[in-house]
C-alpha cells in the first residue's frame, strides 16, 4: 500500500515522532500511533496525546512546471 499521509505523534511525556500511513488505515490512526510510540521508545510508558495528520503533496508534472516557467519568462 502506498502512504498518503504523514502522522505526527505527540506523547504527553514529551517525545514525538513521525510516521506514514496509507489512506485505507487512516481511520485507525490513534491505535496505530500508540503502537508506533511503544515500538520507537521501548521501555518507556508513553501516552499518545495528539496526532497531526498531514497529506503528502503530489509532485507537479513536468508539463505543468514548464508552463509556469514559460509564463514567468514572458512577463
Amino acid at each position: 500500500m502506498k502512504a498518503f499521509y504523514c502522522l505526527e505523534l505527540v506523547s504527553r511525556q514529551g517525545p514525538r515522532c513521525q510516521t506514514a500511513v496509507c489512506r485505507e488505515h487512516v481511520h485507525h490512526a490513534w491505535t496505530f500511533g500508540q503502537r508506533e510510540l511503544d515500538a520507537r521508545f521501548p521501555g518507556r510508558k508513553l501516552n499518545l496525546s495528539s496526532i497531526r495528520l498531514m497529506p503528502f503533496l503530489k509532485k507537479k508534472t513536468a508539463k505543468a512546471s514548464g508552463q509556469k516557467a514559460a509564463a514567468a519568462g514572458s512577463e
